[in-house]
């Protein structure tokens, strides 16, 4: 069932609403509103400018919400943030926001109703890399760009191939690099790998066995899963015949929950690890105790006050995660930060050419420095339509996100 979400915010909806100043990410909406007094007739004619849409689809229900539903709350956040400041050149966000239910099928259909009918210029698109990979043929045709929050590295890459699809974060080699690195500080040379059987965790197995091979370790075991699979005894006993030093998880958070309480009861005694999707209140409830195996590769947001003063992004991260706890009396996870970054990344682009899709698409890959709440600050080129940078190392402790170290 459709679900689509218009938001008009006009300024004076949100009178009295916290003042979100230093938040966001990259280049600042322009208030138009002259200063000083401004006259009926001018106040008239500023109301009658029309809104600027912009297209998402997000998982709002089904396997994925627990992505999709974070990402929405940033990307309505960001849009708020606009609006309050006087819109886009002085015109407020219309955000077109519809649920693709967690379905390839789905996504790639919302993909062509935002384009044929809406009208938009720009899409925000999926936290789940096998819809947004759905919607590419749709807006690659279209000539729309879309800002992609999945890490698969099909999406962007290569650039040349997928010149109209942008991301505000690192794909999935970035992480398995990262995590390979710091395996081989540890001392880690035996690595297992159980991933999900989608298009996101093929890619995640890919990576791992890429980055094991250029530091010099050796994959002793990959084991793949589906996700509607309630049990994962068989593939995990397996992978603890096979004695690694670390186990690398890719997948959502409700089957990575089952692996590791599966890997408790079975006594495996080794690190687990993941990406920043298991960075949710989610994760660890489903987990329990056993979310304690567990370390990730993350980004600045789940470090927070941890990150040394000396990181330039901490003062934006902190002001990021106060305002997302002002407004939703929660805290703001990675696909919070995603679906904020996208957003501003989106803006700065409508803000500095308008609504001509190919101009907009010219922009964004011409950003070569952005600030982003969710990644280190970084850029765009031909050759790069991700964000580069570290990738810091937290493992979870009762619930909390322990800082561990940064990982090139």
């Amino acid at each position: 069932m459709n679900r689509k979400m218009r938001m008009i915010l006009a300024s004076a909806a949100l009178t009295g609403m916290m003042a979100l100043a230093g938040c966001s990410g990259g280049e600042q909406p322009k208030d138009t509103n002259t200063k000083g007094a401004a006259t009926p007739a001018a106040e008239q004619k500023a109301e009658k400018k029309p809104p600027i849409k912009i297209g998402a689809f997000l998982p709002l229900t089904g396997g994925g919400a627990s992505l999709g539903l974070p990402a929405r709350d940033g990307a309505v956040l960001a849009v708020e943030e606009v609006n309050k400041a006087g819109g886009i050149n002085g015109r407020q966000i219309d955000l077109i926001l519809v649920d693709d239910e967690s379905s390839e099928q789905k996504a790639a259909r919302v993909a062509q109703k935002l384009v044929d009918e809406d009208k938009v210029s720009i899409i925000l698109g999926s936290i789940m890399s096998g819809n947004a990979a759905a919607a590419i043929p749709v807006v690659t045709k279209a000539g729309v760009p879309m800002v992609v929050l999945g890490a698969s590295t099909a999406l962007t890459d290569p650039p040349a191939e997928r010149k109209f699809i942008f991301a505000p974060n690192g794909p999935t080699i970035s992480h398995a690099r990262g995590q390979a690195h710091y395996f081989k500080a540890k001392g880690w040379s035996k690595v297992g790998v159980i991933f999900d059987s989608s298009a996101f965790g093929q890619d995640g197995k890919k990576a791992s066995e890429t980055a094991a091979k250029e530091t010099g370790l050796n994959v002793v075991g990959a084991e793949s899963y589906n996700a509607t699979d309630k049990d994962m005894t068989v593939q995990l006993t397996k992978l603890k015949a096979a004695n690694p030093d670390v186990v690398v998880m890719w997948g959502y958070a409700p089957n990575m929950a089952q692996i590791v309480k599966t890997a408790s009861d079975l006594k495996m005694s080794q690190p687990f690890f993941s990406t920043h999707l298991v960075a949710s209140p989610e994760f660890v409830e489903l987990a329990g105790p056993a979310a304690n195996m567990v370390h990730f590769t993350g980004v600045p947001l789940h470090a927070g006050e941890q990150l040394p003063d000396s990181d330039p992004i901490k003062s934006k991260v902190i002001n990021f995660n106060k305002a997302f706890q002002a407004k939703y009396n929660k805290a703001a996870d990675s696909g919070a930060g995603h679906g904020y970054d996208a957003m501003k990344v989106i803006v700065a682009a409508l803000e500095k050419v308008g609504e001509d899709p190919a101009k907009l698409r010219d922009t964004i890959e011409g950003f070569k420095t952005f600030e982003f709440v969710s990644w280190p600050s970084s850029g765009y080129s031909p050759n790069n339509h991700r964000p580069l940078g570290a990738h810091y190392i937290l493992k979870i402790d009762n619930g909390h996100f322990k800082l561990l170290g940064v990982a090139e």
